[in-house]
C-alpha cells in the first residue's frame, strides 16, 4: 500500500509524475460538503447567465467572482500541486467546462496556449512539457 505524504499525494504518485510527466489523480479532491457547495455555486452562476451568453464562455470566472478562490486556492488543491510544482504557485486561469445537453459548442482538439519562446526549468515549465515539446538547443542540457 502506498504511503501518503503530508500533501495528499503518495510517494508513488509523485514518482509517477516525475517519471511519466503526468499523473491521473482518481480520488476526490474535495469532501462531499465542499464539492456540493462548489456545484451549487456553479449552478447559481449558470442560472444567472444573461440571455444569449453561452456557458462555454465562462472563462477565467475568478476574475469577477472572488468566491471561487475558496475552491481554487484551497489547501485541498494546493496540497496536491505543491509536491510537484513547489510552494510558489500562481493561479493564472480557471474555467468551467460546461456544454449544454443537445446544443453544446463543438471544440476540436487544440492547445490552450502556445509560445514562441524556449521552455526551460528556470522559467518554471512543467515536467510534461519535456515529454511532448521539443526544447530549444540552448536549453537542451536542462532537460536531463
Amino acid at each position: 500500500m502506498a504511503t501518503e505524504t503530508k500533501h495528499g499525494l503518495s510517494a508513488d504518485d509523485v514518482g509517477t509524475f516525475r517519471r511519466e510527466g503526468f499523473l491521473i489523480y482518481d480520488r476526490p479532491v474535495f469532501g462531499p460538503a465542499k464539492f456540493d457547495a462548489l456545484k451549487q455555486h456553479f449552478e447559481d452562476k449558470l442560472g444567472a447567465l444573461p440571455d444569449g451568453y453561452r456557458p462555454e464562455a465562462m472563462d477565467v470566472p475568478h476574475f469577477t467572482d472572488l468566491k471561487l478562490f475558496d475552491w481554487l486556492m484551497s489547501d485541498d488543491v494546493l496540497d496536491l500541486v505543491e509536491p510537484i510544482l513547489g510552494p510558489n504557485i500562481a493561479l493564472w486561469s480557471s474555467h468551467f467546462i460546461c456544454k449544454p445537453k443537445g446544443d453544446g459548442k463543438r471544440v476540436p482538439w487544440h492547445e490552450d496556449s502556445s509560445s514562441t519562446t524556449c521552455a526551460s526549468i528556470d522559467q518554471g515549465c512543467m515536467t510534461s512539457a519535456r515529454r511532448w515539446s521539443k526544447p530549444c538547443a540552448v536549453n537542451a542540457s536542462r532537460w536531463k
